[in-house]
């Protein structure tokens, strides 16, 4: 049986190898053309050990070997070699797929290539999803599209439609995806039809590297997408990318390129949209919804796209939105819209126009981010630019608007929202945001650059409004709320500027502020404004709310004028009570009729007699200002109203505030106060300040019936003029005063004046200055005592010890004893000039002060010009007079040191010292250590003859002679090697005296002295001995090696001699060797080094002989070895022959087999 099994495993590994043989060359007939192996790449299928189908990675091809391995036949790059691989067959032939990623294709990935309108529509018909255009195409009818579907062209093919009276493509509604890539589409100008019209409300609509040109049709000249669907879930999405649309126009000028009118979600970007006049707007997207559901939803997202010269009669040039129900986003992002325009009196909105229904409101919100809007027009409407009504939210940040203009309102954009349900939050932020050039053209148009009306919020930072006009109300914003459901809407202004802007015929050059309006503005300026009242802002209350007001913070107003009427910079016309807050900002060159810089008007309605009206000014300048009433502020008063219990009143409160070199043609210079009007001030100025007529500072119309007063606190009234009365305060007695005014009118309209701790200085009236005869005005004399409190000083030429501030230079007075004055003026000769004094005629002038005039010494004041009469300053004046300043040559004296590089004593220096007078002398002792004092070089003169310098002279004190001691010292503790050597009363500087002898000690040597002795005495000085001891000899040994064996020398001695105590031990050269015996070793042990005289001798081990094996007794007849026993395995040796062959031959055939592989393989 083993046999037998033996050889059945023999034979089936001979079977085994020659169907291995058969197989491989069966394998070599398999057909392996590289068309069919892409084309199985293509499949893109595998086949798996379970037999299972799977997707393989791209570009990845498997097969299966013979030996069980995965074998990559083809990678990716492999295309390369292959010609036809990418080729796309056209639509009689069976199509080669290709990938995705390649053309950007839909699910199938299957391309047909069409070369004409036949195949074209073909394809379509075929619901082919990825079909490439490679030769122009004329569309000879309408192609109506039922399926997702790719269309992409192939360098810059061409559409054209030229006999088509209806659209190119109809899209149906069972279509969700629809891509054009590629494509010139050119509906030619003379057809009437439209590119694509879509019926679809949901799927994704892309367009990308598209030309659409010369289209023209009523509707939707190039796209239209459309359903009567209301509620519709999702958002269809539409995508227009790096594509162009080109004179695509509406006949009628009323319908748009695109039109889109279901719920979309639409983002255009890198895109352009030029066209020719008007020709309706570039996209119209419009929703109606009769109520707001939460599933009607838009958003529009517009990005580095240009919309340039589309025309349209109805709203929005460029792009119309209208919804009605919806909520949704419109994002415009560096895009620019210029020269857009619409023609009719319904075509708000120039270039954009977006309005949220009334009828059904949604939530829209618009965000418009660094992008230009340049040379848009309503011609017959408003909102040059951009139109907005009823948004949630407006957002511009970095936003231009040049040169924009409408008929009505809103040279560049109108914001708007006349609804009880949305108010409009309206942002404008970013770095820099431009409104430049815009205007309106109506005679009654209002907002050159822009009308906020409505319940609008707004806040502006950051913006520059240039050279805006408006024919009314507001040349760069108008801003109006009114009848809306609020107490009243923000409108903030800040870190803005407002330059040049112009209102030609009514109120508000940059801003004009009406109704329920809480405005702020600041860290801002307004430069040049013109209006006919209020030349930068201009308020118009008209509306009983709460808490109304303008608060203006941190600004600058300069050269705004009011050419016609009031408020050269800031005109308030109000109705009902109203706050003004002015802080931080100046007013400068401002101009008006009335009111230079600020004017208020209070006109009380008959439910509102009670009406205030507050202007609050703290750390305010208000300068240069010019007004024919009013120079820097004026006030009025309604005063045609039956006031009857309650009274109107405005009133000006001034704080740390400066009325400064401000004039008036009228009355009040600095400030002109109309009856119901009251002044207080703290802390304050009014300087400088001139008008023709009366108060030359402050004209104060007194109503003693009202109880309006002015109240002047802690403040400083200087150089102020009138031409009549009053140089620095006027009151009104509704006549003019004259010397007949009774002492009891004075005192009925002077008694509203109250003034504490003010100074008046030089202030004038031409009408002269007046003394207060307090017998003859017994009453205004007891009054100026009463309310002229701690007055500070007096104009002169009067004074506080015998005059009043009723003198008509301070406070307007005139009677019967006018003042004459008298008059000093100085005449410096050179020096510094001294002002002038006025005094009363009989009283005395004032020193001045003594005036300067360098290298010369003031000797005084002369009363004639040969300077030989001194005047004497308390002679009573009775005349005018000119005195002279004398002058003698000035001289210095000094005195100095005299030593250089140390300052031994400050230089006195004495100036100024007049000719011949007396030298002055040294002040203290001249003093320098180390020295005596000798006296001055040159002699000190008794008299100034010239400048002269003197110099200290010096003796040097000798010191006495130091001497010192040297010494010389072994060092040794408790030994006297040697003993010291004493030098004493050696002189400084001597040479030092030497040791005498040697030093020496036992056992050392001397290594010299410490310190080093130095060659000359400066100070006592010891000397220390240094020692080095003396060390021992080295001691020296002998090692010897030897071989320790008697009567035989197996090897001679080694001895190595002279070796230094610790040195190493000499290591035996050689290898100690004798027959017979193995070498053990040392005796004794050799050590590491040497500590004295040794001798090693060799240890030895004799060797052992081994045992010799017997001889056998007869050589010549050896012993035959017993044969090994081995196992039974019933095979002879016949058998192991046989096996032998057998394997030989496995092993040829095994080697055949290979290397016919290796050959297939190659």
């Amino acid at each position: 049986m083993k046999k037998k099994a033996l050889i059945t495993i023999l034979v089936s590994l001979m079977i085994l190898s020659l169907g291995t043989i058969q197989n491989v060359s069966a394998k070599t007939d398999e057909p392996s053309s590289k068309v069919e192996v892409i084309n199985e790449s293509i499949n893109n299928l595998k086949e798996t050990e379970e037999g299972k189908n799977e997707v393989l990675e791209k570009g990845e091809v498997i097969e299966k070997s013979g030996d069980g391995e995965d074998k990559h036949l083809l990678e990716e790059d492999s295309y390369e070699d292959i010609p036809d691989v990418k080729e796309s067959k056209k639509i009689s032939s069976d199509p080669l797929k290709i990938s995705n990623d390649e053309l950007g294709l839909y699910a199938d990935e299957t391309v047909v290539e069409v070369t004409n309108f036949n195949e074209l529509q073909s394809a379509l018909r075929n619901k082919s999803e990825n079909i490439l255009i490679t030769d122009d195409i004329v569309m000879t009818s309408s192609i109506t599209i039922n399926s997702n579907v790719n269309i992409k062209g192939n360098n810059g093919v061409k559409i054209t439609g030229p006999a088509l009276t209806s659209q190119m493509f109809d899209v149906s509604a069972t279509v969700t995806n629809f891509k054009l890539q590629n494509l010139i589409v050119d509906g030619t100008s003379s057809g009437q039809s439209k590119a694509l019209y879509f019926k679809s409300t949901t799927g994704i609509f892309v367009f990308e590297n598209m030309v659409f040109k010369n289209f023209n049709n009523s509707q939707g000249s190039v796209m239209r997408f459309y359903t009567s669907k209301e509620n519709v879930d999702d958002l269809l999405k539409i995508e227009i990318l790096s594509s162009a649309f080109e004179n695509v126009i509406s006949p009628t000028g009323s319908y748009p390129a695109i039109e889109i009118g279901v719920n979309s979600e639409i983002k255009i970007e890198n895109s352009k949209f030029n066209n020719n006049g008007i020709g309706g707007a570039a996209l119209a997207h419009k929703l109606n919804y009769t109520t707001t559901g939460s599933n009607h939803k838009m958003k529009l997202n517009i990005a580095s796209s240009s919309f340039n010269n589309f025309g349209s009669k109805e709203s929005g040039g460029a792009i119309t939105l209208r919804y009605r129900g919806v909520d949704g986003d419109i994002n415009i992002t560096n895009s620019t819209f210029t020269s857009n325009n619409t023609t009719e009196s319904n075509g708000q909105g120039g270039a954009v126009s977006i309005v949220n229904d009334s009828r059904a409101e949604g939530i829209i919100n618009l965000n418009i981010t660094q992008s230009k809007f340049e040379g848009n027009i309503s011609e017959k409407s408003m909102g040059g630019a951009l139109y907005a009504e009823r948004l949630t939210n407006v957002i511009f940040s970095d936003v231009v608007f040049n040169n924009n203009n409408s008929y009505t309102q809103g040279g560049a954009v109108v914001i708007t929202s006349l609804s009880d349900k949305i108010k409009t939050n309206f942002v404008v932020n970013g770095a820099h945001n431009i409104f430049n050039g815009n205007r309106t053209t109506n005679d009654s148009s209002v907002g050159g650059a822009l009308l906020i009306i409505g319940s609008v919020d707004t806040k502006i930072q950051n913006a520059e409004y240039k050279m805006n006009s408006s024919n009314q109300e507001g040349g760069a914003i108008d801003v109006t709320a009114g009848s809306s459901p609020e107490d009243y809407y923000a409108f903030d202004i800040e870190n803005s500027k407002f330059l040049n802007n112009k209102s030609e015929k009514a109120q508000g050059g940059a801003v004009a502020i009406n109704g329920k309006i809480k405005a702020t503005f600041n860290d801002s300026l307004f430069e040049s404004n013109i209006a006919t009242s209020g030349g930068a802002i201009h308020v118009f209350q008209s509306y009983d709310v709460k808490d109304p007001s303008l608060t203006i913070e941190n600004s600058n107003f300069k050269l705004n004028e009011a050419k016609k009427s009031y408020g050269g910079a800031i005109g308030i016309q109000n109705n009902y009570s109203y706050n003004t807050s002015i802080s931080n900002t100046n007013f400068e060159s401002n101009k008006a009729v009335f009111g230079g810089a600020i004017y208020m008007w209070l006109l009380p309605q008959t439910n509102a007699l009670a009406a205030t009206s507050n202007l609050d000014l703290l750390n305010v300048k208000l300068s240069e200002n010019t007004a024919y009433q009013g120079g820097a502020i004026s006030t009025s008063v309604n005063e045609n109203a039956n006031y009857s219990g309650d009274t109107p009143e405005i009133k000006v409160d001034m704080q740390k505030s400066v009325i400064d070199s401000n004039k008036s043609e009228s009355n009040g210079g600095g400030i002109f106060l109309d009856s119901f009007s009251s002044f207080s001030a703290i802390r304050s100025q009014i300087n400088n300040n001139a008008t023709t007529i009366n108060g030359g500072g402050i004209y104060f119309v007194s109503t003693p019936t009202q109880k309006n007063e002015l109240v002047i606190n802690d403040s400083v009234i200087q150089s102020n003029h009138a031409g009549n009365n009053g140089g620095g305060i006027n009151v009104s007695l509704n006549y003019d005063i004259n010397a007949n005014t009774s002492d009891e009118d004075y005192e009925l309209y002077f008694k509203l004046t109250k003034l504490n701790k003010v100074s008046f200085i030089n202030n004038t009236a031409d009408n002269g200055g007046y003394i207060l005869n307090e017998n003859l005005y017994p009453k205004l004399s007891a009054l100026a005592k009463t309310n002229l409190v701690d007055i500070q000083s007096l104009s002169s030429p009067f004074n506080l010890s015998n005059n009043s501030a009723y003198n008509n230079y301070d406070i307007n007075f005139i009677s019967d004893t006018i003042v004459e004055d008298v008059t000093i003026q100085y005449e410096s000769n050179g020096g510094s000039p001294v002002n002038s004094e006025t005094v009363i005629y009989n009283s005395k002038f004032t020193e001045p002060i003594v005036p300067t005039y360098e290298g010369f010494v003031f000797k005084g004041w002369y009363i004639d010009s040969s300077l030989e009469s001194l005047y004497n300053f308390e002679t009573l004046a009775t005349e005018n007079i000119t005195v002279y300043a004398k002058w003698v040559k000035a001289y210095a004296v000094t005195y100095t040191d005299g030593v250089e590089y140390q300052e031994a004593f400050e230089d006195q220096v004495y100036s100024n010292l007049a000719e011949n007078s007396s030298t002055p002398t040294f002040q203290g002792n001249p003093t320098r250590e180390g020295y005596t004092f000798e006296g001055w070089l040159p002699e000190v003169a008794a008299t100034v003859t010239g400048d002269a310098t003197y110099v200290a002279q010096w003796k040097k004190i000798e010191d006495p002679i130091k001497e010192y001691t040297v010494t010389y010292t072994d060092g040794v503790e408790d030994e006297e090697v040697f003993a010291n050597q004493v030098y004493s009363n050696l002189a400084e500087n001597s040479s030092t005296p030497t040791f005498q002898g040697n030093p020496t000690r036992e056992g050392y040597t001397f290594e010299g002295w410490l310190p080093e002795v130095a060659a000359t005495v400066t100070g006592d000085a010891t000397y220390v001995a240094q020692w080095k001891k003396i060390e021992d000899p080295i001691k020296e040994y002998t090692v010897t090696y030897t071989d320790g064996v008697e009567g035989e020398e197996v090897f001679a001695n080694q001895v190595y001699s002279n070796l230094a105590e610790n040195s190493s031990t000499p290591t035996f050269q050689g290898n100690p060797t004798r027959e017979g015996y193995t070498f053990e070793g040392w005796l004794p042990e050799v050590a590491a080094t040497v500590t004295g005289d040794a001798t090693y001798v060799a240890q030895w081990k004799k060797i052992e002989e081994s045992i010799k094996p017997i001889e056998p007794t007869d050589p010549s007849k050896p012993v035959e070895p017993e044969k090994p026993t081995l196992p039974e395995t019933g095979v002879s040796n016949n058998q192991l022959g046989l096996l032998t062959t057998l394997l030989g031959s496995l092993i040829i055939g095994l080697r055949l087999i290979v290397d016919k592989k290796r050959k297939l393989s190659k």
